[in-house]
């Protein structure tokens, strides 16, 4: 005798504890969910250590001590394939950090609550790439002020 499936039409909080509401639909990108800040100060440092140990590296060149140009060289082959990881995001609900390249696989527990429930973010900024290209034109914005000023 074959059992027939049970089946209710009515949600039982005691047999299931997720919110009710629906899960999102094929058109929705959990990213509307989350609340990101693009965090590039870490990387800033690093490109500016890396210009000062370039530009030390070409001086030593130019002026013949090869002795003390080994520092640069060494910055400069440490920095360059670490510069990407400096890049950071920062999440606002969980505190957590990551790499910036990969903040769209971010889930905390307080997005994907708003992703289950279907409310998405009410003021949604731009995402954390437009935010990091924002404060790249705002750090060459304020570089080239302070070189007009100086002269």
């Amino acid at each position: 005798m074959a059992r027939a499936p049970l089946t209710t039409t009515v949600r039982d909080p005691d047999l299931d504890p997720s919110p009710p509401g629906r899960l999102g639909t094929l058109g929705d990108e959990p990213q509307r969910y989350q609340r990101l800040v693009a965090n590039p100060f870490l990387g800033f440092v690093g490109i500016l250590v890396l210009v000062v140990a370039a530009e030390k590296l070409i001086l030593e060149q130019v002026l013949g001590s090869p002795a003390s140009s080994a520092f640069a060289v060494l910055a400069v082959l440490i920095i360059l394939p670490l510069l990407p990881r400096l890049f950071h995001y920062h999440c606002l609900d969980c505190g957590a950090t990551g790499r910036l390249t990969r903040w769209r696989s971010h889930i905390c527990p307080a997005s994907a609550d708003r992703y289950a429930v279907g409310r998405p973010r009410l003021l949604r900024g731009p995402s954390p790439t437009v935010q990091f290209l924002l404060w790249v034109y705002l750090v060459l914005a304020v570089g080239l002020a302070i070189e007009l000023f100086r002269r």
